[in-house]
């Protein structure tokens, strides 16, 4: 025999000789035929469904894995970014208010660094439920990776040439 799997059965009582001549004489038969047809025979159409649905499944699964992957990447340099730029406040004795998810907080700060605030030289940032204050530039590379992190920044305004009370300055220093 030449092929060592027919000899493994035959040795282990699994089969005979005479069943092994049968089945290669039908192997050999399905081969002709096949040579003779040259056509591949029809798939299943169930089977072929079933291997399509599968690989749709698949691929979603991998764009959710890639997409989890993205924003756990995404919030990893957020925080990288706010932790590594962020500016002490120190002690505060006058409270900012500022909004965060339709509820309004607080932090005390000192007057210099609410006028930044105010100014637009300075951000608010939150990172895993604390705020962070974190420079100008640092906010706008948050706000480009992810907006809804970033909560306080504010954009300096461009004065109007044909204001008539441009040179009358509102004063910002009344305290409430």
């Amino acid at each position: 025999m030449g092929n060592p799997f027919q000899d493994q059965f035959i040795k282990a009582g699994l089969v005979n000789k005479k069943q092994v001549k049968k089945i290669n004489i039908d192997q050999h038969k399905m081969q002709k035929e096949q040579r003779r047809s040259q056509t591949a025979a029809p798939v299943d159409r169930s089977v072929e469904l079933a291997l399509q649905q599968k690989r749709e499944q698949a691929r979603q699964s991998n764009a959710q894995r890639d997409q989890a992957a993205r924003e756990k990447e995404t919030y990893a340099q957020i925080k990288q970014l706010a932790i590594s730029n962020r500016v002490n406040p120190g002690k505060g004795e006058i409270a900012f208010h500022f909004a965060d998810a339709n509820k309004i907080k607080k932090l005390h700060l000192p007057k210099a660094l609410i006028d930044q605030l105010s100014k637009g030289a300075l951000g608010i940032v939150k990172i895993e439920d604390k705020y962070e204050i974190v420079p100008a530039e640092t906010a706008g590379k948050i706000r480009e990776r992810r907006p809804e992190a970033l909560l306080v920044l504010n954009v300096p305004q461009e004065k109007d040439p044909n204001d008539p009370y441009a040179e009358f300055p509102i004063p910002d220093d009344y305290e409430w």
